[in-house]
């Protein structure tokens, strides 16, 4: 990714809470992805064949916190993102 420019920091000051919220879901999303991939690619790179009685992957090493999001939340933020778009004539 590139360096944040001052248009795209413009951006960012107008968009709504709600907005801002999604695109730090989407964020976490591919970053956990990142996370996902780099511990398979450890896991049987390195541990899962060496050790006698290897750990399962997710407790040889954890991502994130646990939290899910309901769709219900999903819905409400996807509503709430549409009339914000509506709201500033954006499609």
């Amino acid at each position: 990714m590139g360096e944040l420019g001052v248009s795209s920091l413009k951006k960012v000051y107008k968009m709504t809470w709600r907005e801002f919220q999604l695109r730090l879901m989407a964020y976490d999303r591919i970053e956990r992805r990142k996370h996902e991939i780099a511990r398979q690619s450890t896991y049987y790179a390195g541990y899962a064949f060496n050790v006698k009685n290897p750990k399962p992957i997710d407790v040889f090493w954890k991502i994130g916190n646990g939290q899910t999001i309901t769709e219900a939340t999903k819905e409400r933020m996807r509503e709430a993102l549409e009339k914000a778009r509506a709201k500033h004539g954006k499609s």
